[in-house]
């Protein structure tokens, strides 16, 4: 794959690993719960603290 471009900066594709894998029924959940949140454009406060949080529980 290419390097990938936003911003200015450079993205190779590669992604640090912060520990153990995510098990496939907990994406799944995570991604039930995310479905679940009412984020229509311009709306998207309630999905982006959801995302920041469970980014923060994961270790990033």
């Amino acid at each position: 794959m290419g390097n990938l471009h936003r911003g200015g900066e450079t993205f190779s594709g590669e992604v640090a690993s912060t520990g153990e894998a995510m098990k496939a029924d907990e994406a799944l959940n995570m991604l039930y719960e995310m479905l679940q949140i009412y984020s229509p454009s311009g709306k998207e406060d309630e999905i982006a603290s959801y995302i920041e949080e469970r980014l923060h529980d994961l270790g990033f």
